[in-house]
């Protein structure tokens, strides 16, 4: 196409987007700890160790991983997304600077509690509940 055929459509378009609606409202909601005290149980407050930063979804079981500061990955059910579940957390060895996935497996990149230090990136299977 040419620039000319482009800008034609993008001028008739442009009105048309500017003129709908989008509108965003929860679902649901699920609070999760910023870290876990005595025993594993979970902590809740504000603070500096964000609870969760970075997320990836598992669209197969409909399963969504979080990691932040709090050193947690949470691993959520939100096959009813009015009820979501935390189904599995694990303590990771530092802050957590991202999350994702790739078919049956989970990479969390990890950085050092000294920035100038190397980070790592550990990789986990997908959370089975079988």
């Amino acid at each position: 196409m040419t620039a000319a055929i482009l800008m034609g459509i993008a001028i008739a378009v442009l009105p048309e987007l500017a003129r709908s609606t989008i509108s965003l409202s929860p679902t649901g909601t699920l609070y999760l700890p910023y870290s876990l005290g005595q025993a594993g149980a979970p902590l809740y407050a504000m603070g500096d160790d964000g609870a969760v930063e970075q997320m990836t979804y598992d669209a197969q079981h409909h399963h969504i991983y979080t990691v932040g500061e709090a050193r947690l990955l949470n691993v959520i059910d939100i096959s009813d997304p009015k009820n979501p579940t935390v189904l599995y957390r694990l303590q990771l060895p530092g802050g957590a600077t991202d999350v994702d996935s790739c078919r049956d497996y989970v990479a969390v990149a990890i950085h050092d509690d000294l920035k100038v230090l190397p980070g790592k990136v550990l990789i986990y299977s997908m959370y089975d509940s079988t």
